[in-house]
């Protein structure tokens, strides 16, 4: 069709005819399914556009460019990909992050190939705090891997104290409650990669009713030692039974002997569910002789309160 010609779109190019080259880039199917299950037409006619679109110095071209990352065909994707890196402006680079993040990588290995390199040569700061947001979009539908948390700490400089960092782990930990339970684990997992400054964030997460639950795995995976009494005041005060339990069970993987009476305290919880996990924790830390030892501190006698309770659990 003359419309979705070589020459037309080299004269829309020529033109700086934006919109144009939009229109060609909007002529595709609906889904990847589609694409990939049946001859795409106008693949070519895309791809010229997107080349089109590269030669034009306007910022109005950029915005066109990154809508052409969403194209159902990698072909499309990784031209984008390539001249939102030459452009090279901030804009482009948090682009390119965004889209590049919300990719599976077995779906799209060389267009996101190419978007990684692009992302570590610019060395943009923005690069981080947008791969990491993509990485939540409900578009990537895989399980997210070693691969992401090696780019996304590379795009950190690998440097998890880092006031980067920490804008990224505050990022994530708002995303600990979001309404999406996708969202919200994906956001738990990324803040596992890193490191203190994903401690800190969980930290301040637990203070929030919808994220507290996740906050608190998101701590006993980092194994924090800080994060002990911040646990402690969330199984004893918090108002969540599911964020109460998640908090014992955090206590336990921090094997720290001072997690263990406030997990006693937590075997008389109103829910049943907080008392098993607090039963589960300190059964994690050993003899019945360490338990009475607490329970003696605590002020009361062996065999009773907490060590009885844990005493019976063992015995069923």
């Amino acid at each position: 069709m003359f419309g979705s010609s070589s020459f037309r779109i080299a004269w829309m190019g020529r033109r700086g005819d934006v919109e144009g080259l939009r229109r060609v880039l909007a002529n595709r199917p609906d889904s990847v399914g589609q694409h990939r299950g049946r001859l795409d037409i106008n693949l070519a006619s895309r791809r010229r556009a997107v080349q089109a679109l590269a030669s034009i110095p306007l910022d109005e071209a950029e915005p066109a460019l990154g809508e052409a990352l969403s194209d159902p065909a990698e072909e499309v994707r990784y031209d984008s990909a390539l001249a939102l890196a030459d452009r090279g402006t901030p804009a482009a680079i948090e682009t390119l992050a965004y889209a590049c993040g919300g990719w599976d990588p077995e779906l799209w290995p060389h267009a996101r190939a190419a978007a990684i390199s692009a992302l570590k040569s610019a060395e943009h700061p923005r690069a981080a705090v947008d791969y990491a947001e993509g990485l939540l979009r409900p578009e990537r539908q895989d399980d997210l891997a070693s691969e992401d948390r090696e780019v996304l700490r590379g795009l950190l400089g690998d440097d998890l104290a880092s006031p980067l960092a920490h804008q990224v782990a505050s990022l994530l930990a708002e995303a600990l409650g979001a309404e999406d339970a996708t969202e919200a684990d994906r956001a738990a997992v990324v803040l596992t990669w890193l490191g203190p400054a994903g401690a800190q964030a969980a930290m301040a997460g637990l203070k929030s009713a919808p994220a507290s639950a996740r906050a608190a795995h998101v701590l006993a995976e980092l194994h924090g030692e800080e994060a002990l009494e911040p646990l402690t005041n969330l199984l004893l005060e918090g108002e969540d039974g599911g964020a109460r339990a998640a908090a014992a069970k955090a206590l336990a993987e921090l094997s720290s002997p001072m997690a263990i009476e406030p997990l006693l305290q937590a075997t008389h919880d109103r829910e049943r569910r907080v008392r098993e996990a607090a039963l589960a924790g300190i059964d994690r830390y050993g003899t019945l002789a360490i338990v009475e030892q607490l329970a003696r501190a605590m002020g009361g006698e062996p065999g009773s309160s907490g060590a009885e309770a844990w005493y019976r659990h063992r015995r069923t």
